[in-house]
């Protein structure tokens, strides 16, 4: 969603023209609004849905009712994840790089269990 503010108060009717040319609205809908008291609107751009507006008799924002709909209709953000590591193959070789690279302390319970059976 990409919203901007329109504060209708600040623009007289050639500037909402202009502003519905910049965004490639209907400039008749933005002077309606003006015109029926609606102070200030939050557009999405790209969709040009009204998401939101306040009126010159109350600062309170008012939501839109396609607004709510596609707020209530939203799935909750899911931490993405953990790929599992599969099919891990374990060697000596690379077991031994790792010792001497970063120490025995690195090792994994994995990598300790191979070693402890290699003696058996």
């Amino acid at each position: 969603m990409n919203l901007i503010l329109i504060d209708l108060k600040q623009y007289n009717h050639p500037k909402l023209r202009e502003i519905a040319l910049q965004f490639d609205w209907n400039q008749e809908v933005l002077v309606m609004f003006k015109d029926n008291n609606i102070a200030k609107i939050w557009v999405d751009v790209d969709t040009k849905d009204v998401v939101a507006y306040t009126t010159k008799k109350d600062n309170n924002i008012k939501l839109g009712d396609d607004f709510m709909e596609k707020l209530s209709s939203m799935d909750s953000y899911q931490l993405p994840k953990k790929a599992k590591v599969t099919n891990l193959t374990l060697d000596l070789d690379s077991i031994l790089e790792k010792i001497s690279r970063t120490g025995l302390d690195s090792l994994t319970n994995d990598e300790r269990s191979f070693l402890d059976n290699l003696n058996k």
